[in-house]
């Protein structure tokens, strides 16, 4: 929940940053700061009322009555609301969603782990927006990676075009050693099979894939999101799943945004 916090925080810095929030957000044509701002508090309010039996505490509903702060105060009391009921349930706790129509309901855990991607998305969002973006932290990219692949695209249904299987490969950010040499964390790996079934993640030794992305984890999140051009990242192969891969996904404009 703190990484929560975190990237809410950083959004809310960006949007402090510019000389207004009527600034435009680039991956959103006709949308400002502000707006951004009210989404992400609108989507963390919606995702705390999925808790069940949760209550707003008595000193947030009495802010909210008198409107304390402005908008930077109503994000921050939506970013407590939302890991407030997450904290106080815990994480295996069912809540009242489900990821597809049929499928299983979501956990505490699951909306904790999609919550994080959201407020790193669109974080990301504002401090593109002031030209100040800054790089997608390595622990939240690869987990980022892995809900996408996992849960966003098995909501999809099935693949509308030829079956065909893409490896996914990160590597992390290199970090100095007490001896002075820069190391590098061995690459991750996932292989995601796509087909009438829709998207699933396999073990990587059952599968051939005939397209590889690769790339620091934080820049392969930031194009499965269409938030940088996927050269950012590199490929292998046949890129053309690839590319049919994203405009499927259908993220370049927003997380329900």
């Amino acid at each position: 929940m703190s990484l929560i916090e975190g990237r809410t925080a950083l959004m809310r810095k960006a949007a402090s940053l510019a000389d207004s929030g009527e600034l435009p957000v680039r991956q959103r044509p006709g949308r400002t700061l502000r707006d951004l701002m009210f989404h992400l508090g609108t989507v963390q309010r919606d995702w705390a009322e999925m808790i069940p039996d949760w209550q707003v505490p008595r000193r947030i509903r009495a802010a909210e009555a008198e409107n304390e702060g402005g908008l930077y105060e109503w994000l921050q009391r939506s970013t407590f609301l939302l890991t407030h009921a997450l904290r106080t349930v815990g994480p295996d706790v069912v809540t009242l969603t489900r990821w597809a129509p049929g499928g299983p309901p979501m956990t505490a855990r699951h909306i904790a782990r999609r919550q994080l991607q959201e407020s790193t998305i669109h974080a990301y969002d504002a401090q593109l927006g002031i030209g100040r973006p800054e790089p997608v932290p390595d622990e939240i990219a690869i987990n980022g990676i892995d809900e996408f692949l996992r849960a966003r695209l098995a909501a999809k249904g099935p693949w509308p075009y030829s079956p065909a299987q893409i490896e996914v490969r990160v590597s992390m950010t290199p970090a100095a050693t007490v001896a002075g040499p820069l190391r590098r964390e061995p690459p991750m790996r996932w292989l995601l099979s796509l087909g009438p079934a829709g998207a699933e993640v396999i073990p990587v030794g059952e599968g051939r894939p005939i397209g590889t992305l690769t790339g620091r984890a934080g820049d392969v999140l930031l194009a499965l999101y269409g938030r940088t051009p996927m050269l950012a990242a590199d490929t292998a192969g046949d890129a053309r799943p690839i590319i049919r891969l994203l405009g499927w996904a259908d993220t370049s404009c927003s997380l329900a945004f």
